[in-house]
Protein backbone atom coordinates (compact mmCIF):
# COMPACT_ATOMS: atom_id res chain seq x y z
CA UNK A 1 0.00 0.00 0.00
CA UNK A 2 2.71 2.38 0.68
CA UNK A 3 4.56 1.68 -1.92
CA UNK A 4 1.11 2.49 -4.53
CA UNK A 5 1.31 5.59 -2.43
CA UNK A 6 4.46 6.58 -3.13
CA UNK A 7 4.13 6.10 -6.83
CA UNK A 8 0.97 9.06 -7.28
CA UNK A 9 4.17 11.26 -6.78
CA UNK A 10 3.40 13.09 -3.40
CA UNK A 11 6.33 11.82 -1.33
CA UNK A 12 6.97 14.08 0.84
CA UNK A 13 3.15 13.91 1.83
CA UNK A 14 3.24 10.69 2.00
CA UNK A 15 6.19 10.14 4.09
CA UNK A 16 4.99 13.26 6.50
CA UNK A 17 1.65 11.05 6.91
CA UNK A 18 3.69 8.16 7.95
CA UNK A 19 5.54 9.84 10.45
CA UNK A 20 2.74 11.29 11.75
CA UNK A 21 1.16 8.04 12.08
CA UNK A 22 4.20 6.22 14.08
CA UNK A 23 5.04 9.11 16.42
CA UNK A 24 0.63 8.50 17.67
CA UNK A 25 1.79 5.21 17.59
CA UNK A 26 5.00 5.41 19.92
CA UNK A 27 2.85 7.61 21.62
CA UNK A 28 0.32 5.12 22.18
CA UNK A 29 2.83 2.54 23.34
CA UNK A 30 4.43 4.98 26.08
CA UNK A 31 1.36 5.39 27.37
CA UNK A 32 0.66 1.86 27.62
CA UNK A 33 3.74 1.05 28.70
CA UNK A 34 3.50 3.86 31.39
CA UNK A 35 -0.21 2.75 32.66
CA UNK A 36 1.42 -0.99 32.86
CA UNK A 37 4.46 0.12 35.15
CA UNK A 38 2.17 2.32 37.48
CA UNK A 39 -0.01 -0.51 37.65
CA UNK A 40 3.06 -3.03 38.40
CA UNK A 41 3.54 -0.62 41.20
CA UNK A 42 0.10 -0.86 43.03
CA UNK A 43 0.01 -4.00 42.91
CA UNK A 44 3.48 -4.81 44.51
CA UNK A 45 1.97 -2.04 47.31
CA UNK A 46 -0.94 -3.80 47.85
CA UNK A 47 1.29 -7.02 48.33
CA UNK A 48 2.82 -5.69 50.56
CA UNK A 49 0.08 -4.21 52.64
CA UNK A 50 -1.79 -7.66 52.63
CA UNK A 51 1.47 -9.09 53.96
CA UNK A 52 1.98 -6.52 56.93
CA UNK A 53 -1.64 -6.95 57.99
CA UNK A 54 -1.29 -10.76 58.07
CA UNK A 55 1.81 -10.17 59.71
CA UNK A 56 0.12 -8.40 62.25
CA UNK A 57 -2.57 -10.92 62.94
CA UNK A 58 -0.27 -14.02 63.59
CA UNK A 59 1.96 -11.77 65.99
CA UNK A 60 -1.30 -10.81 67.75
Amino acid sequence: MLNERFNNGNTVAVIHSELKKLRMQELLLRCISQGALELRKRSLVARRLVVGESNLRSSA
